[in-house]
C-alpha cells in the first residue's frame, strides 16, 4: 500500500514546493494581463533615424527657428500624406542622441506591445525589499500601420525591459515597470 503512495506522495511535496516559485511562464502571464498591456501605443518617441525616413517620405517637416535662450528651437508638422497615418506630432525639448529634443507621433492605426522572451528571472535582495526581478524582451508590432508609415519603423528590434515582481499571500503580482 505505502509503495502505490509513496510517487502521489512525492508529486505533493513537489508540488506544494514549487507552487510558491515565479516561473518564465507565470512572470509572462503577469505582464500580459497588466491593464493597458493590450490598449497600444498612444504615442511614438522617434529616434534621429525614424525622424530623417519621415522627413524623406514626405510624411512631415522639420522647422529650424533657430536659437531661443541659447538652444536651437525646431518645429514639427504633418504634411497631407502623414496625416493620413498619424493624426498628430509633437517636438519637445529633451536629449535625443545630439538633438536636444523628442519628436513623437501618435499613429492612427493601434501599435501593440509584444513580448518576446522572458530571459531570465533574479532574487531581489531583502535589504532592497525582495521579490523577483524579471527580465524580458519585447517590441511593438507595427504591423496595422500602412506601408508608407511601417518603413519609418523598420529598423526597430527587440529591446531589453525588467519588472519588479513581489509573493504576496495570494501570489505573485506585477509591481512595477523598471
Amino acid at each position: 500500500m505505502f509503495k502505490r503512495l509513496l510517487p502521489l506522495l512525492v508529486a505533493c511535496i513537489m508540488l506544494a514546493c514549487t507552487s510558491g516559485e515565479l516561473t518564465r511562464s507565470k512572470a509572462t502571464k503577469l505582464i500580459e494581463k497588466t491593464e493597458g498591456y493590450d490598449k497600444g501605443l498612444p504615442e511614438i518617441t522617434l529616434t534621429i533615424d525614424e525622424v530623417q525616413r519621415g522627413v524623406n517620405s514626405g510624411l512631415w517637416i522639420i522647422h529650424r527657428h533657430g536659437y531661443i535662450m541659447s538652444r536651437d528651437t525646431h518645429a514639427a508638422e504633418l504634411t497631407q500624406e502623414g496625416s493620413k497615418y498619424f493624426s498628430s506630432m509633437a517636438i519637445t525639448p529633451g536629449q535625443l542622441e545630439s538633438w536636444n529634443l523628442y519628436v513623437s507621433v501618435a499613429p492612427r492605426a493601434r501599435v501593440n506591445y509584444v513580448l518576446v522572451e522572458m530571459t531570465g528571472i533574479r532574487d531581489v535582495p531583502d535589504s532592497e525589499g525582495g521579490g523577483k526581478i524579471a527580465e524580458y524582451r519585447y517590441k511593438w508590432d507595427f504591423s496595422r500601420l500602412p506601408e508608407p508609415a511601417r518603413k519609418i519603423f523598420d529598423s526597430r528590434g527587440p529591446q531589453d525591459a525588467r519588472a519588479l515582481f513581489r509573493h504576496y499571500d495570494d501570489g505573485w503580482r506585477l509591481e512595477k515597470f523598471l
